[in-house]
């Protein structure tokens, strides 16, 4: 529901922004949080006895550490994700637009994200009927297809290629988004679940901003399409990096090797 919602909004924003301006955009856009609001006014809340703490937070966030680096494949696949969001979201996120409109113009960009969401959308539902062996491996390879849309903008690429690379990494980050989460929840105990999951966010989010102020002193420094391509070359070699490791290589999936152990 998620990846369809990622087709209609972005080409919808782009068609305003392009004929009523940014402004009214975002006005637009405040609106339908009073929706999501009043839907959510509607959950019923359960309420659940909680159970007395037999541990201090500190001695918590010690013992997910020590779970977060003993599991080798989980810190290699983390640190790649840190990787990819430090080259990518600025990349993207802030230099995307301005590139596409020097390109093609302002209506673009949306439809590029519209394709985007249509390849993710069409990937989740075929990741329901898809059985892979090794399905982190796959997710790690797939990911490389994400590093196309920035490549397609740093080579001056027109709307067309650059709608269809982003539908194709669309395709690849759903399969490696699917491949990571499957993985933790098959192969990370459950009592230590929450607290590797939270290194593996801190990671990949404390990237984020530090990219995102990086960005625009680099691209006035070299130009921004050579930065699209340069982060582009830096992503396609974060996702692969990993696999280099027999721990994330040969990590199986449950549902297709009956529950084998997993290499810590």
């Amino acid at each position: 529901m998620r990846n369809a919602t990622k087709i209609l909004g972005p080409s919808l924003a782009g068609v305003v922004v392009a004929t009523a301006g940014s402004g009214p955009a975002i006005a637009f856009d405040a609106v339908t949080y009073l929706l999501a609001a009043g839907c959510m006014a509607g959950l019923t809340i359960t309420t659940h006895t909680v159970t007395e703490r037999k541990s201090t937070i500190v001695a918590d966030i010690r013992d997910g550490w020590g779970e977060f680096r003993r599991i080798r494949w989980v810190w290699m696949v983390s640190l790649s994700f840190c990787v990819v969001n430090l080259v990518q979201t600025g990349a993207w996120q802030i230099l995307g637009p301005s590139l596409t409109k020097q390109i093609s113009g302002e209506a673009t960009w949306g439809f590029v994200l519209s394709s985007r969401g249509m390849g993710m959308l069409l990937m989740s539902a075929l990741m329901y009927r898809i059985v892979v062996k090794r399905l982190l491996r796959l997710g790690q390879l797939m990911s490389v297809l994400g590093a196309l849309p920035l490549l397609a903008l740093g080579a001056h690429l027109g709307a067309p290629w650059l709608i269809m690379a982003a539908f194709v990494a669309g395709v690849g980050t759903t399969v490696a988004a699917d491949g990571w989460d499957t993985s933790l929840q098959e192969h990370v105990p459950a009592d230590v679940l929450s607290r590797v999951a939270s290194y593996d966010d801190l990671l990949a989010y404390i990237a984020i901003p530090v990219g995102q102020l990086c960005v625009g002193p680099l691209a006035t420094a070299v130009g921004g399409f050579k930065v699209a391509v340069g982060a582009a070359v830096i992503y396609a070699v974060a996702t692969v990096v990993p696999l280099a490791s027999s721990a994330v290589r040969q990590l199986p999936h449950q549902t297709a090797a009956q529950g084998e152990a997993a290499p810590a």
